[in-house]
């Protein structure tokens, strides 16, 4: 128990345990300082109040969530919703949650969980979220397509755009030394790969222009740049 605690004061969990028989909903002091609250009297949890704590835009999801989580629905044993805190900020909370206790008419009895306040996790994925969405425009507009080869397991990860300018079909798996250096031009395809070689044994950023030859026989110029 010492352990647990511990680790789950390391962690940063709140701990909460929903007894529906005597309708009581008990919670470890951190989870109630996750909210900023100091005593248990200032919570309207386990009230039909509660909700309203909730942010708006996430009641509905949260009422239902909590209600697939009660029924150990695999797609709500995680799910993260917005919650006021007692300084009157939203902050968003990861909850964790399953039931552990049942009935012989199969009526739920117990819930137990986890809270963690995720907020800074969140404003971090939204902001990557948002830098990924502008590169991702601002490489549609300038046709650039991306590729990243795993040298070790010999794939290449390629965007839609990489496929549209190789002329390739896009469920077509692109293994390194094989479909782009196939497309290669004949006049350029030994300088380029000696170019490359030397570049990727030497851990050094690539850049190169070169002529492909497509499927359809098509020919396209090429400026390439790889680190």
């Amino acid at each position: 128990e010492e352990r647990l605690r511990f680790a789950l004061n390391a962690s940063r969990l709140g701990v909460w345990d929903h007894d529906f028989r005597n309708n009581t909903f008990e919670f470890s002091p951190l989870w109630l300082n996750i909210r900023g609250f100091d005593t248990p009297d200032e919570l309207l949890h386990n009230t039909p109040e509660w909700i309203h704590q909730v942010h708006p835009d996430d009641r509905d999801f949260v009422q239902t969530a909590v209600e697939r989580q009660n029924n150990n629905d695999p797609d709500y044993t995680v799910f993260r919703y917005r919650i006021r805190h007692r300084n009157g900020e939203w902050i968003w909370i990861e909850c964790r949650g399953m039931g552990v206790q049942w009935d012989a008419d199969g009526k739920l009895l117990r819930a137990i969980g986890t809270d963690a306040d995720v907020t800074s996790r969140k404003d971090w994925e939204d902001q990557m979220t948002a830098m990924s969405r502008r590169v991702r425009l601002a490489l549609d507009i300038s046709s650039i397509g991306v590729f990243e080869a795993n040298l070790t397991k010999g794939i290449s990860d390629w965007d839609d755009r990489m496929y549209d300018i190789y002329g390739l079909d896009r469920d077509q798996t692109v293994f390194v030394g094989d479909a782009w250096e196939k497309l290669l031009h004949p006049e350029d395809r030994d300088r380029v790969l000696e170019k490359m070689n030397f570049h990727l044994e030497n851990l050094l950023p690539h850049s190169d222009e070169f002529r492909i030859v497509r499927p359809d026989g098509t020919v396209a110029y090429i400026r390439s740049r790889s680190q």
